[in-house]
């Protein structure tokens, strides 16, 4: 199940994410394998910026980081020209094409959590806290921050731009549940305590 070998682009040849599958529906995707002749090899791997100790045993490169006239077509297929260097940032004709359909961000409520507590003398309290977060869904086409050989791609630098920004806000909503689930955990454990502080002193009544 090889994937492309570029950073941060997760495509594969099979047990695709479901945005892979949305992204194909408007540009089909091709995997090209790194070649053996060394001076194209050292010549993608350089462009790539990756080095023999980086890639897998079966390297490949989606055709998303190819551009349109790098590929011969025919009626029947596409075949990649001798001469065609990946780049790492993916080239804007799909890009545009991508952003276009594919791109959705949604804002989304998460994480609601309850706590109802009842004491023995018929008294009932109610925590509830709600932690709302916005958590971006964005399709797109995967990645890019490096300045092409021959010029620069401001569409792919965007799409990295709202990568980092999604990262960043589902790891700070991680971080607030984790100690939402703390704080109740340890007034879970304190109201307990309280009830059977209660249950004694009613006891000795």
């Amino acid at each position: 199940m090889p994937s492309c070998m570029v950073e941060f682009c997760k495509n594969r040849t099979s047990t695709k994410s479901r945005k892979q599958e949305d992204l194909e529906k408007t540009v089909k995707i091709t995997f090209h394998v790194l070649p053996k002749n060394n001076i194209r090899r050292q010549l993608w791997l350089k462009s790539l910026q990756l080095d023999e100790a980086s890639i897998s045993k079966r390297p490949v490169v989606c055709s998303l980081h190819f551009k349109n006239e790098d590929f011969e077509c025919s009626s029947f297929s596409r075949r990649l020209l001798p001469h065609a260097i990946p780049y790492i940032i993916v080239p804007n004709d799909i890009c545009e094409r991508s952003i276009d359909t594919h791109m959705e961000i949604e804002d989304k409520e998460n994480s609601s959590l309850n706590l109802n507590l009842s004491l023995d003398d018929g008294t009932t309290s109610k925590m509830q806290k709600t932690d709302k977060s916005t958590e971006m869904n964005v399709s797109y086409v995967n990645r890019g921050t490096s300045v092409s050989p021959e010029r620069i791609f401001n569409c792919p630098k965007k799409i990295y731009q709202l990568r980092k920004l999604m990262h960043k806000m589902r790891r700070k909503h991680a971080q607030e549940v984790r100690i939402l689930k703390q704080r109740l955990q340890r007034k879970s454990t304190k109201i307990a305590s309280l009830k059977v502080i209660i249950w004694k002193v009613k006891k000795k009544l």
